[in-house]
């Protein structure tokens, strides 16, 4: 059974990419299915708790310099053996602005 709600403000475009985060624990990865300007969703047979703090790292597709994004976010819904959904709650300006873009460019 989903914990949490669905509070979604921003629609979610389709990214398959990889992520490194960490919430008190070594680094873990995994893969993104998608992402918003507010979020993401991580495919993880081990979802973490509701509420965990998390630091994050990506790179968005078609970034030819491999710039890492970091940042940090928060579990808001979950789905054991699903995954879960982190939304940001603190990122560079330049790195919320790549973000942006990304979803723009995937729009209508």
């Amino acid at each position: 059974m989903a914990e949490g709600k669905d509070n979604r403000n921003f629609e979610r475009r389709t990214l398959l990419s990889e992520i490194r985060y960490d919430s008190n624990s070594p680094d873990l990865h995994a893969r993104i299915s998608d992402v918003s300007v507010g979020g993401l969703f991580v495919d993880t047979v081990n979802p973490l708790d509701l509420g965990a703090e998390v630091k994050f790292k990506l790179t968005l597709p078609g970034d030819d310099g491999g710039r890492e994004i970091e940042g940090e976010g928060k579990v808001t819904w979950r789905q054991e053996t699903v995954g879960m959904g982190i939304q940001f709650t603190r990122m560079r300006r330049d790195d919320w602005e790549a973000i942006r873009l990304y979803v723009s460019s995937l729009e209508g």
